[in-house]
């Protein structure tokens, strides 16, 4: 694994490189829903023998080319997408760094700006020392003109009147596409969520508030703005009739398995419901046991979402991601022993 920390990836892994930290590295930062383009520059040096993602798989790619000349490895045919692509190994290092042109994280910043579209032609290192800029195009919204770097079909539909991408090319919500009528939802159909018999409460998940998914949530300072270990909100009245209260240490169970977190008790919670904030690593739970322990229905796939040749509904692999049934599940929690 290439990896920030030692966290639960790196005890999976064989072998980990240890890689720079946000803010020991270069990079750009560039996203829909906010209308600038901000740097990330080098704060601080790595630590250790620690590098930045796009230095490490340079050094991968620079072993790879070497060792594939010296094996006398000739170039093989692979399939990607049901495509036919050759691969010749030697050239690892020469493809990755465009043939020299590139060769560090700022060259691949400086590719990007001077390529991609929407965002003003500037250097790295002016763009480091203003930290922000504005991109092109959104004068109001991200999606003023065709000059903006994102654009929305939806948007393009709405504001210039351009077919919608559904088969129809207008607002679509009757699907009559043979899977959707197998499975009774050819509209927009409610169906309760699955139930684990003999356990009544629903478990769910949010996003977490102290780090970016499971980024930072070891971090001292913000675990010390929280209860500084993992916690699960639980309803007042059901706190009460399993004689649990706020800071207890909980057992949540169903039949496929079972974690113990905090009972960190609010009015907030609905009865019959439990809440947890997702992103902690399995390090911090008791047996190194998490959530994921509880959720039978995890690796299960929506049909539906797979359904493709359907206007706007076409599954490719690497670009549309199926929707699982992540909370189709129900559990009940007790005081730990």
């Amino acid at each position: 694994s290439l990896a920030p920390d030692m966290g639960v990836t790196s005890f999976y892994s064989d072998y980990v490189l240890p890689i720079a930290h946000h803010y020991e590295r270069h990079d750009l930062m560039l996203q829909s829903r906010i209308p600038y383009l901000q740097v990330l520059s080098e704060a601080v040096p790595p630590l250790g023998e620690s590098v930045d993602d796009w230095e490490a798989n340079k050094r991968l790619a620079a072993a790879i080319s070497k060792r594939a000349k010296e094996r006398g490895i000739a170039p093989i045919k692979d399939a990607v997408d049901g495509r036919t692509v050759r691969r010749d190994y030697t050239k690892t290092l020469e493809l990755y760094t465009m043939g020299g042109r590139v060769n560090n994280s700022k060259d691949v910043a400086q590719f990007i700006i001077n390529s991609s579209h929407g965002i003003p032609k500037i250097s790295f290192d002016e763009l480091s020392v203003k930290g922000i800029v504005k991109v092109n195009g959104v004068n109001n919204t991200m999606w003023d003109t065709e000059e903006s770097p994102f654009h929305s079909e939806i948007a393009r539909s709405v504001m210039k009147k351009h077919p919608y991408e559904t088969i129809t090319g207008r607002q679509q919500f009757y699907i009559d596409h043979e899977w959707f009528i197998e499975f009774g939802e050819v509209l927009p159909t409610y169906k309760p969520p699955l139930s684990i018999k003999g356990y009544p409460l629903r478990m769910m998940m949010g996003h977490a508030r102290h780090g970016v998914h499971s980024m930072w949530r070891d971090d001292s300072l913000l675990l010390s703005l929280q209860r500084g270990e993992p916690d699960i909100y639980v309803n007042p009245d059901d706190a009460i009739d399993r004689r649990v209260v706020d800071g207890d240490m909980i057992r949540i169970f169903n039949s496929a398995g079972e974690f113990f977190a905090m009972a960190h008790v609010s009015s907030g919670i609905q009865p019959g419901m439990l809440f947890m904030y997702h992103g902690w690593d399995p390090k911090m739970f008791k047996n190194e046991k998490n959530f994921g322990e509880v959720i039978a229905t995890a690796g299960l796939i929506k049909p539906t979402s797979m359904a493709g040749d359907y206007g706007h509904l076409g599954y490719r692999p690497l670009a549309f991601a199926p929707n699982q049934t992540y909370k189709d599940f129900t559990c009940d929690f007790e005081k730990s022993v």
